[in-house]
């Protein structure tokens, strides 16, 4: 980790695990799709500025020149109907980043929260996933325990490759694992 930039904390999970929920409590406020019937869609980095921002900028891959978006309309852009077909192929959400300039309960720790697509939804959206764990300081696992007390065998596949593999593990340290929805267990 360094010091010199914010320190990266990924909320990594299946899609409705809950991890937009979480994001928006340390925010403070919904800026996020967050729904039982909605998934996020873009990866979204939380954070880096001194007060609230009504404002969304997102990052084509292939530019680095922003797109300015208002924040009411951010939580349509950036989410999809579960229901809906959620497209098996290289569509141009899985290619893009999203900065919310605003403060949040963590930011004068100096973090930035990332909210990600998650895995399990398509091959194209666990690259992107696996991408931003690559460059997170910190990962938060979490997992819907109300389905089915614990994680599902595809979690626990995709974890055990990308998180836990015998070739660069990402560092135990640095996981915190949360259990979501034990309320309704």
């Amino acid at each position: 980790m360094s010091t010199n930039s914010p320190i990266k904390v990924l909320f990594l999970g299946s899609p409705n695990s809950g991890k937009t929920t979480l994001i928006n409590g340390f925010i403070g406020k919904d800026v996020l799709p967050e729904s039982m019937w909605r998934s996020t869609r873009i990866r979204t980095y939380i954070g880096g500025a001194d007060n609230n921002s009504d404002c969304v900028f997102l990052f084509d891959v292939d530019s680095t020149i922003p797109k300015r978006i208002d924040a009411k309309n951010f939580i349509d852009y950036s989410s999809y109907e579960l229901d809906d077909k959620h497209p098996v192929n290289n569509n141009i959400e899985s290619k893009m980043t999203a900065v919310i300039p605003t403060r949040h309960i963590l930011s004068d720790y100096d973090i930035c929260l990332i909210d990600t697509v998650g895995f399990g939804v398509n091959c194209f959206d666990d690259k992107e996933t696996i991408k931003a764990i690559d460059d997170a300081d910190v990962v938060v696992i979490i997992y819907d325990a109300s389905r089915f007390g614990g994680f599902t065998n595809d979690e626990l596949l995709f974890l055990k490759e990308h998180m836990f593999s015998n070739d660069g593990s990402f560092p135990i340290e640095r996981i915190i694992v949360v259990p979501n929805k034990i309320d309704k267990v």
